[in-house]
């Protein structure tokens, strides 16, 4: 991989209820199922997993997590983080 290019993921809504991966140029497409996707982005559940069966008896396996912000006081762009569930309030 040439040091300039990004490795994209995007993660979206499957209208199947299974798990779904593409790679197209450079880019990599993971559906959910949308009941998962619900449950895991409104409990504190922090990660979601699956097995994606793909062609000639291959699979990949999938796991995301939750992106928490951050407890130090850093400069990251932490825009779509989910509030850390660590922080004393």
């Amino acid at each position: 991989m040439d040091p300039d290019e990004k490795l994209v993921f995007t993660i979206g809504i499957s209208d199947t209820h299974e798990f779904q991966i593409r790679y197209s140029a450079g880019k990599t497409f993971i559906n959910i199922p949308e009941d998962v996707a619900y449950n895991w982005t409104n409990t504190a559940q922090v990660g979601i997993e699956s097995a994606v069966q793909l062609k000639n008896d291959l699979s990949v396996n999938v796991l995301i997590e939750k992106d928490f912000k951050c407890l130090d006081r850093n400069d990251e762009d932490e825009v779509g983080s989910y509030p850390n569930p660590m922080k004393a309030c």
